[in-house]
């Protein structure tokens, strides 16, 4: 099943910047990944499961590591547990660090409850809230 449908296939930037609605043939389905053993199953998710795994997998993403993502994809989570002065100062970099690799998303409404939750020296157990559709979906994700 293609992305986008054959009679709509010229989705540019200025077609979604500023627009709150998916662009028309844009899919929601996406194939399910198995986080646990690494695998991208056969099976297709939708709505609100396709965020959930985006988000997820934008979370545990260290930003401008991987170049075919793009500079701007991901987190910087444990770069910011590695160097920031305070956990204070940590939890607020986190916090606008998860909301700037998630809101670009047009699926997503809204992102609250950020909970960041030390696991080690460098780890750490992200808690967030996203609003896909009216719906509340949580993403639980170890960075």
């Amino acid at each position: 099943m293609p992305f986008f449908d054959e009679q709509d296939t010229d989705i540019t930037l200025d077609t979604v910047q500023g627009d709150t609605e998916l662009p028309s043939g844009y899919s929601t389905q996406s194939f399910k990944i198995d986080f646990e053993n690494g695998r991208i199953l056969s099976q297709l998710t939708d709505l609100p499961e396709t965020v959930r795994q985006q988000a997820a997998i934008a979370i545990m993403t260290e930003r401008g590591v991987h170049t075919v993502l793009g500079d701007d994809f991901g987190a910087q989570i444990r770069e910011t547990i590695a160097t920031a002065p305070t956990r204070e100062v940590a939890a607020l970099e986190i916090d606008e660090d998860i909301r700037d690799a998630l809101v670009d998303d047009l699926r997503i409404s809204d992102v609250t409850n950020i909970v960041v939750e030390r696991v080690g020296e460098d780890k750490a157990q992200v808690y967030v809230e996203i609003d896909v559709d009216g719906e509340l979906v949580t993403v639980e994700q170890e960075v």
